[in-house]
C-alpha cells in the first residue's frame, strides 16, 4: 500500500488510515505525513465532515486490561467520551489558564480523559514523550505545568531531594 492511500482489508473494512508516532511502518503515515496532508484539506471540507458526525457514532476503541478476564475491545461513542471529559474537567476544575502535563500513553483511558478536559477548558496540554524523572521534572518546570497526572513514587524514590521541594509532603 502506498503511504497515504486508503487501506482496504476484509478483516477491518472501515479502517482507512494508520498513523504512527515516532517510527515508520510500511503502508502507514507518520504523524508528520498526516499533519502535512491536513493543511491541504479546505476548511469547507472539514466543516462538511464535522457536520456529518453524530454523537452516537463510534469514535474510539480502547482495550481493557483484562482484570476480570481476557482483555477486550470497548467501543466508545462521541457522546460517552465528551461526557467523560466534562466530568474530568469539572472534577479537576481546569481553566483556560491551566497547563496539563500528560504522562501516561494516550491508549490509557484515564490519560485521555484528563487530557481532553484541558481542551474543554481551552487550556494548554503538553504530551510527554518518555517517563524518566528528569524529563518529567524538566518539562513540568519549563512548560509551567499547573496539573501533572502521575504517580509521585515515580519521582520520589530516585530523587527525594528534588521532589520534596516541588511536591507536598
Amino acid at each position: 500500500t502506498k503511504v497515504g492511500s486508503p487501506l482496504h482489508s476484509r478483516r477491518l473494512p472501515f479502517l482507512r488510515n494508520v498513523i504512527t508516532v515516532g517510527y515508520n511502518q510500511k503502508g502507514c503515515m507518520t504523524w508528520e505525513d498526516a499533519i502535512a496532508r491536513a493543511v491541504q484539506v479546505p476548511l469547507s471540507e472539514v466543516h462538511r465532515m464535522a457536520a456529518a458526525v453524530d454523537k452516537d457514532d463510534v469514535c474510539n476503541m480502547q482495550y481493557t486490561s483484562g482484570t476480570t478476564g481476557f482483555p477486550k475491545a470497548i467501543l466508545h461513542k462521541h457522546r460517552s467520551l465528551v461526557h467523560s471529559c466534562q466530568v474530568e474537567q469539572k472534577h479537576h476544575g481546569q481553566t483556560k489558564d491551566d497547563v496539563f502535563l500528560c504522562i501516561p500513553p494516550l491508549y490509557h483511558t484515564g490519560a485521555k480523559m484528563h487530557w481532553f478536559g484541558s481542551f474543554l477548558a481551552g487550556g494548554k496540554a503538553v504530551l510527554l514523550k518518555g517517563t524518566n524523572p528528569e524529563t518529567i521534572i524538566r518539562t513540568a518546570s519549563e512548560e509551567k505545568c499547573s496539573i501533572v497526572w502521575l504517580l509521585a513514587s515515580k519521582l520520589i524514590h530516585p530523587y527525594p531531594d528534588i521532589t520534596t521541594s516541588i511536591l507536598p509532603v
